[in-house]
């Protein structure tokens, strides 16, 4: 029966360690904007102006996604 407890307490500090060591510190928002009084003000990336060969793939795209549209 010792042995039992053996495994399952390895397993509960392989799954633990595993839940601890998976998590990255990922900075999910945008950088914030410190000009304003509340620094709560979060800026939008820059626009990316799109070249002639992607504005036609993007435009093939919506002509076959509104084509199958009902």
């Amino acid at each position: 029966m010792k042995a039992i407890y053996k495994w399952m307490m390895a397993v509960a500090l392989v799954a633990g360690g595993m839940s601890f060591s998976a998590c990255e510190d990922v900075d999910e928002l945008p950088p914030r904007d410190t000009n304003t009084v509340t620094g709560k003000t979060y800026k939008m990336p820059d626009p990316v102006i799109l070249t002639a060969e992607e504005s036609a793939q993007v435009d093939e795209i919506r002509k076959e996604y509104e084509g199958s549209l009902p």
